[in-house]
């Protein structure tokens, strides 16, 4: 028994170390490009198409109602198929209704600033939120059957793919478009690579509408009702600082302010999603046990903080000639901005990879406060700022604003870390 227990940790671990090489490769492809593609592409360029991705990613969690995640559930491949295609239907309808919707917007005599600083490239956005809907169900067929290789194969052909594209049409001097049009490739390459690789599975996969896909729908309708909507929730709070930026300020602002966060986010998320999948383990032993979860959580947060101070401190002393070395002149400004952004770096990356404690000890419901709670108060916090005139005094309220949501959520982490019901 001992045997079989330790083969299936190393398996696990394993698993984890493919995703993740998978997905930090992925992500130092497409910081790799970021120095050409600043020289090919203006900041304004840069924030538009942080616009047109703000509008992709805060639908991205609902886009197949989650089903996806439920199709791991049934013990049956058949039901895991059936699931699949609710997840499909699901992810058309949506992108469908947004479709028309985007069509409605653009054609009425007033449109929201997103919209007619886009124009018609708006109506990207539900064919780019279909394949990224349709590529993350594919991921989780793929996470059913332990084929983890394809998913991180499939990752890295999209990020290659689209740094590749836009890198191309730079060159023959596309504006923004450039940009919406790599992604686009860039998503349904990957897409049709994964449909490949996941041809056996999706070989019995009954498309068509039936009264078993209506049952499985009703069965699993948490997963659209709960996990779906708080999942928007946090994808347009996530997203408002560029609603914002684009609306009040410019779009070249906007620009420097989506490298920023990029250039600050990539490299640690890397640490955070592995580190939070070994921290979720962890916990889980530790409450089932009945041994000391908050001394655990403790000690992992002052890791984190060593782990993340360096970074920040590097960017609030030396981001503006940092920027305009890697990134070209024109982008020193993005370097001022990440010596604001870079305070609440800390807050950040300790919270959120700690945060798997919520789920490890049967605590979601301080997950959902802490959703609203983030959503209400920025919103009300980029308000009063960006009505301010000024985009200093925005971005210094968003870093506060982070560092008070953030030390917040370290706070249910702790109490949830307390109270374990496991």
């Amino acid at each position: 028994m001992r045997l079989l227990e330790k083969a299936r940790q190393s398996q696990l671990v394993r698993s984890a170390a493919i995703l993740a090489t998978g997905t930090a490769t992925a992500q130092a492809i497409a910081v790799l490009a970021s120095p050409v593609l600043t020289r090919l592409y203006p900041p304004e360029a840069f924030g538009l198409y942080a616009t047109f991705l703000a509008l992709v990613s805060s639908l991205t969690p609902a886009a197949t109602g989650r089903y996806e995640v439920a199709l791991m559930l049934p013990r049956a491949d058949r039901s895991a198929r059936e699931l699949y295609a609710v997840a499909l239907w699901f992810c058309v309808f949506l992108c469908a209704t947004l479709a028309l919707l985007t069509t409605a917007i653009l054609e009425a005599d007033f449109a929201p600033g997103i919209f007619s600083e886009l124009g018609d490239w708006a109506l990207v956005a539900p064919l780019t939120l279909f394949g990224v809907g349709i590529f993350n169900a594919t991921t989780y067929a793929a996470n059913r059957v332990g084929r983890y290789s394809d998913i991180a194969r499939s990752s890295v052909v999209q990020a290659t793919t689209i740094a590749g594209v836009n890198i191309a049409l730079g060159f023959t001097g596309a504006p923004f478009s450039g940009l919406i049009v790599g992604n686009l490739v860039g998503v349904a390459m990957s897409l049709l690579y994964l449909l490949y690789l996941q041809r056996d599975f999706l070989r019995g996969v009954p498309v068509a509408w039936s009264a078993r896909k209506k049952i499985l729908a009703r069965r699993f309708r948490g997963f659209p009702l709960y996990n779906a909507s708080t999942g928007i929730l946090d994808g347009v709070t996530a997203n408002l600082p560029v609603f914002f930026i684009v609306a009040f300020f410019s779009s070249e602002m906007a620009g420097y302010f989506a490298l920023v966060i990029r250039v600050l986010s990539a490299p640690l998320s890397v640490v955070s999603a592995s580190v939070s999948r070994v921290n979720l383990k962890k916990v889980v032993e530790l409450a089932n046990n009945r041994q000391d979860v908050v001394g655990y959580v403790y000690k992992a947060a002052m890791v984190l903080f060593g782990v993340s101070a360096p970074a920040a401190l590097a960017f609030i002393f030396w981001g503006p000639p940092i920027f305009a070395f890697v990134f070209g002149e024109n982008w020193r400004e993005a370097g001022e901005i990440s010596r604001i952004l870079a305070f609440a770096l800390i807050f950040k990356f300790v919270s959120s990879t700690l945060s798997s404690t919520l789920g490890a000890t049967n605590n979601n419901q301080y997950g959902a406060v802490w959703k609203i709670t983030a959503f209400i108060s920025t919103s009300a916090v980029l308000t009063v700022g960006a009505y301010s005139g000024s985009l200093r005094t925005f971005l210094v309220a968003l870093v506060l604003n982070e560092i008070a949501i953030y030390s917040f959520y370290f706070y249910l982490i702790q109490r949830a870390a307390k109270h374990p019901r496991n």
